[in-house]
């Protein structure tokens, strides 16, 4: 690697993390490290990114690719994963903030969006506690 490469590379890894060292890696936490990070959460807001949009804005800077409903319901079934994986790792804590953001999440309305919609989500996550 070349001088000016290597110091680049160094640079961004700094900014990024505040670290000399790579921060990011490319495996997942163990279920055992997540159980302890969030039996310090007290309360949390949920984010669900819906990257489909029916034609792409050239100016819009976020993460995004077109509508195809295979694609979005291959996407509503992670979703619906990632809860589930979640979900026991939540346990009774107060949600106190939904937002859902993309793309344009209308675009997959009729493909499943109402199963992950807060009041469902919430209810079927979190119906135990109740």
């Amino acid at each position: 690697m070349d001088t000016i490469s290597k110091l680049f590379k160094d640079t961004t890894k700094k900014l990024f993390s505040g670290s000399k060292s790579l921060v990011l890696k490319n495996e997942a936490p163990s279920y055992q490290n997540l159980e302890k990070r969030f039996s310090e959460i007290k309360e949390f807001g949920l984010y669900l990114h819906i990257p489909f949009c029916r034609q792409i804005c050239c100016y819009c800077p976020y993460n995004k690719e077109i509508y195809r409903p295979e694609t979005a319901k291959l996407y509503l079934e992670a979703v619906r994963h990632e809860i589930n994986f979640y979900k026991k790792l939540i346990g009774c804590k107060p949600v106190t903030s939904f937002y859902i953001g993309g793309g344009t999440p209308t675009t997959i309305l009729h493909d499943g969006l109402y199963d992950i919609l807060p009041g469902k989500l919430i209810y079927d996550s979190l119906k135990s506690c109740l």
